[in-house]
């Protein structure tokens, strides 16, 4: 799944949810009105209507102190968040001549402005199922995506299971315009 980054946001829907959010601020600042204490107002645009998820405390729970991580506690790649260790694109040659896997886990339809020659594609859902078919060793890789942000990803969830590997900043966005070549798919 592309990040917002990547894949854009719908501005009118921030927009919607936005407002509804300044609204309910008003509303609890103001004490006026039906606050939304107790239950969570869900948008589907599509339909453009409003459900609501109601909620109750549970008086046996002790008190939160801190939040964790969703995107760890649910196993999702999280969305944002810089690479904790990252390559360039100027050291990007050096390594493919070293010998260093270099693989591209955009998506098979993200491929038609080409790869990086000497590359090898295993889209992202398929690299984290380590162990499926064509992920091979992975330690010391290159991962690249479009922007940078899913091979960060991927780079902290591949972490947690002890595998290090690293991301190319700005990803394959970064390679066009290099001197680095760039072939079709194969």
């Amino acid at each position: 799944m592309p990040s917002c980054s990547e894949a854009g946001v719908l501005g009118m829907l921030c927009g919607v949810i936005g407002s509804t959010m300044a609204m309910e601020a008003v509303k609890v600042l103001a004490g006026l009105g039906d606050v939304l204490f107790g239950r969570v107002a869900l948008y589907d645009a599509l339909r453009a209507r409003w459900d609501e998820v109601p909620l109750a405390r549970d008086p046996d729970r002790s008190a939160v102190e801190t939040i964790e991580d969703v995107m760890l506690t649910c196993g999702l790649p999280g969305p944002t968040g810089p690479a904790t260790e990252e390559v360039s694109v100027s050291e990007l040659p050096g390594l493919l001549v070293a010998g260093v896997r270099v693989i591209d886990i955009r998506e098979r339809r993200e491929l038609d402005g080409g790869m990086v020659q000497g590359a090898e594609h295993v889209p992202m859902a398929k690299l984290l199922a380590v162990g499926g078919p064509g992920t091979g060793a992975l330690e010391s890789a290159v991962l690249y995506c479009a922007a940078g942000s899913r091979s960060a990803s991927a780079q902290r969830v591949l972490a947690e299971r002890g595998i290090g590997v690293r991301s190319l900043r700005g990803g394959f966005g970064a390679v066009e315009g290099s001197e680095i070549a760039v072939v079709p798919p194969g």
